[in-house]
């Protein structure tokens, strides 16, 4: 018993293979735990000095803003940056901060469109607004196809963990409420040590993951996406073929409908950021990461 107490201070994983106490092999086992460990507390007090979490939030909603700058700016639109809800105030006002000083700095570079708005130019703009909302339906469906299969895969195995875990508990306990009892030739005590030593940390782990990349929340969020920008990209579409369709001696003023349906898309494309920003704020680096 004072064998099995030493060994495991040291580290489960000599007492599970059933190592030499206090051999070279335990040495590096140890020792490999403890770097691991040291790494993982350099990185994140390292990402959380560089700020890495807030960085890569900023980066993302500023790209999202840049890019969507090109859905309104050839038609005349207003920039999509829509004031957050009051309920997010604790989270930052993102309209002034450097994001949004950096997106006006862009809009005010790129100035008016030189073009000449007409029927040709029109249809060009929305084409490529169907593209883009085509492009995010497909990402959203897929982004949810694999979120969803993540979170039910960490589940399960944290299932499979816990079952094993009690297994490994009652065949530990077996042989003392039961005498006669004795444990399979291949299921050693040390082995069944480190089963229930390890597995329930595993278990831990994998909910920790579960819970810092909500993933069920990402795949929810998702599903959501798509069901709004599918019948956007309908309307879209619907205005292309009209636009096709009509005669050259009956024309029509198509810019007004495009720019209202850019308009549309826009802000909910950069809603959908700022929902994720909001998100993804609350899971920071934290030392138990």
């Amino acid at each position: 018993m004072c064998r099995v107490l030493k060994v495991s201070r040291s580290g489960l994983l000599p007492l599970g293979v059933g190592l030499e106490p206090h051999g070279w092999a335990e040495t590096v086992c140890i020792a490999g735990e403890l770097f691991a460990i040291l790494m993982i507390l350099g990185l994140v007090f390292y990402g959380r000095r560089r700020r890495w979490h807030q960085r890569w939030i900023d980066y993302r909603l500023t790209a999202e803003l840049v890019r969507h700058l090109r859905l309104v700016v050839p038609l005349g639109g207003g920039r999509p940056f829509p004031q957050a809800p009051a309920q997010w105030g604790k989270y930052g006002r993102p309209g002034a901060t450097w994001m949004a000083w950096y997106v006006r700095a862009v809009e005010r570079h790129l100035g008016l469109p030189t073009v000449v708005v007409d029927e040709s130019h029109v249809q060009s703009c929305l084409t490529h607004l169907s593209e883009r909302l085509d492009g995010q339906i497909g990402w959203h469906a897929s982004n949810a196809e694999r979120s969803d299969h993540i979170e039910h895969s960490l589940h399960r195995v944290g299932v499979c963990l816990l079952t094993l875990t009690l297994l490994s508990c009652g065949l530990h306990l077996l042989p003392n409420l039961w005498h006669g009892f004795r444990p399979p030739s291949g299921l050693p005590a040390h082995v069944l040590t480190f089963v229930c030593g390890v597995f329930p940390a595993l278990g831990a782990a994998i909910a920790g993951i579960s819970n810092q990349g909500e993933f069920r929340r990402i795949a929810k969020r998702s599903e959501a996406m798509a069901d709004q920008l599918v019948p956007l990209k309908e309307r879209v579409d619907k205005l292309c073929q009209q636009m096709g369709n009509a005669s050259l001696s009956t024309p029509r003023q198509y810019s007004l409908q495009a720019r209202t349906l850019t308009s549309e898309a826009a802000p909910l494309l950069v809603n959908e950021v700022l929902d994720w920003r909001v998100v993804f704020l609350d899971r920071p680096l934290d030392p138990p990461a």
